[in-house]
């Protein structure tokens, strides 16, 4: 199965075929959305791990259905991340027809096991975020089914790329639960400044974040073989 991993688009989309704009999501208030996006490779799933919007809008969320809807890929999945503040206000399944939405829950493709969740460690007044190690977000991890064969996230583990402006915001009961279940992959963003692949003996580890630090999109989506 060929998975191709992206997140943190904040409101950019990667180029697809027979979609007529990149940049769904420029506005008067909006004008400095002016960089053109990566290609969008191909492959049988394709994976956002979070932080699709600029604005957490829900026009944000039907255009993003509507450009999922071009993309020639047969499975589509993706997640909420901090600043999808419509996800969080609203049930978005009946918007995303053209993707399956995952908010700690899972799904199986080709017998291969997929799990999502949007939450981060918190930091400032964002949206899926729970008090770092706290009871409440430990039980949210331990939702992570075992046998899962990847896991999407919005936040990294603490450890792997999760390392920016001088600290490491990754989440230590995610890796700690990453750790237990073992999946093929992991998948997650949030932190732009890790974009990259790493692994250990039972996981590879992508941060997909298409935006750099500065949100330019520049950052190629990630193809993963499984």
């Amino acid at each position: 199965m060929r998975i191709v991993c992206t997140s943190d688009l904040h409101g950019y989309l990667p180029k697809a075929l027979n979609f007529e704009s990149v940049d769904l999501y420029a506005t008067p208030h909006n004008l400095y959305r002016t960089y053109s996006s990566p290609e969008l490779p191909g492959g049988d799933v394709l994976v956002i791990a979070g932080d699709f919007s600029a604005n957490g809008k829900l026009y944000e969320a039907v255009e993003l259905n509507r450009w999922l809807g071009t993309v020639e890929i047969q499975h589509k999945i993706l997640i909420a991340g901090n600043h999808d503040a419509c996800c969080a206000r609203e049930d978005l399944r009946e918007i995303f027809t053209n993707a399956v939405y995952l908010q700690d829950s899972g799904i199986e493709i080709d017998g291969i096991k997929f799990y999502g969740s949007p939450w981060s460690p918190r930091f400032l007044d964002w949206f899926f975020m729970m008090d770092r190690g706290s009871d409440k977000l430990k039980r949210q991890r331990d939702c992570i089914p075992l046998g899962t064969d990847v896991v999407i996230t919005h936040s990294p583990p603490t450890g792997k790329m999760d390392y920016s402006r001088g600290e490491y915001i990754g989440c230590e009961l995610l890796r700690d639960r990453i750790l237990t279940v073992k999946p093929k992959l992991h998948i997650f963003g949030h932190c732009h400044e890790g974009y990259g692949t790493a692994y250990n003996e039972h996981t590879i580890f992508v941060n997909a974040s298409l935006c750099n630090d500065g949100y330019k999109p520049v950052n190629t989506p990630i193809v993963i073989d499984i």
